[in-house]
């Protein structure tokens, strides 16, 4: 199974939930579902894969209010990974944001 599940609560993106599947070529973002190509699906994946590459587990800042929440797993040739964040993002989530503004516009998810 090759499976990419993003949960994200913040105000920029209110609550966002995302599940990319390689097997089926099929992305559900929110309550909406589309097959994409092969091609498609499988360069979100691996840019997905590569942003997330040099991520710790785990991040969290308890000095901030109102900041972001996030869980992204990616299950890949069942192994899982599982990287969670409360209040604090690694360096390089803006990839991850505009993924999902990109898959938010190409599914007219609004």
């Amino acid at each position: 199974m090759n499976v990419i599940k993003i949960n994200i609560f913040d105000s920029s993106i209110y609550a966002t939930k995302i599940e990319i599947n390689l097997d089926t070529n099929k992305i559900i973002f929110n309550d909406k579902e589309k097959i994409y190509d092969n091609k498609k699906i499988l360069q979100i994946f691996s840019r997905i894969i590569e942003t997330t590459k040099n991520w710790k587990k785990s991040y969290d800042n308890p000095y901030m209010i109102d900041g972001i929440s996030f869980e992204l797993e990616i299950n890949m040739n069942n192994k899982v990974n599982i990287y969670k964040g409360h209040n604090e993002t690694p360096d390089n989530f803006y990839e991850i944001k505009n993924i999902i503004s990109y898959l938010k516009e190409n599914m007219k998810c609004f």
